[in-house]
């Protein structure tokens, strides 16, 4: 079959076939392609990572145990070192994502996802018996006939992303027969496993 017949039936299966010898010069085409421009990352985010500075290979030493590995991330909040999953010595060494893309450690994540102030207790969202959501302490207007009901629903905390200048909300809620705050299904931070 000759080139011409070739490319006939490649057009016709809807292929595009470069004729021998011909075509285009890739690297001058490439060239002529702008370098883009990137805006500076938000605060907490960057645009590249000093690979210079990472580590070099595990090391392992003559007992076979392998040297804790040291940090490539911090946190976005305090910059503190975040630890892989293996490193960890105590459940305070967690790593969470937050939605809005920052990684925070967990004594950061405590600080904004639980309320302890007067201020922060006084966001918290509870639920009546009847579903209907209150605002910290603050009663309900009309006084009710107790409902036989009991409350469902959990209470929850809206709080900030602790990053300067990301603001963004989210959530943690605490269950009627629990005793500590988690992150909300729908809105809170995320266990990451690095």
């Amino acid at each position: 079959m000759n080139d011409e017949r070739a490319a006939q039936v490649a057009a016709a299966m809807g292929l595009h076939v470069r004729p021998p010898g011909g075509g285009t010069n890739v690297e001058e085409k490439t060239a002529s392609v702008p370098t883009p421009i990137y805006p500076d990352p938000l605060p907490g985010f960057t645009n590249s990572f000093d690979l210079e500075s990472l580590p070099g290979p595990i090391v392992v030493d003559d007992n076979g145990d392998v040297d804790k590995p040291i940090a490539f991330f911090v946190c976005a909040s305090c910059e503190d070192p975040l630890l892989v999953s293996g490193a960890y010595d105590s459940s305070a060494d967690r790593v969470w994502a937050l939605r809005c893309g920052h990684l925070l450690d967990q004594k950061c994540l405590d600080r904004s996802s639980i309320p302890t102030t007067p201020d922060q207790v006084r966001r918290i969202i509870n639920y009546t018996a009847g579903g209907l959501p209150i605002l910290g302490d603050e009663a309900p207007k009309k006084k009710r006939r107790p409902s036989k009901k009991h409350n469902t629903k959990p209470s929850v905390f809206p709080w900030s992303c602790p990053v300067e200048g990301c603001r963004r909300e989210h959530c943690s809620e605490k269950r009627p027969d629990q005793e500590v705050w988690l992150p909300s299904e729908e809105s809170g931070a995320l266990a990451a496993f690095m």
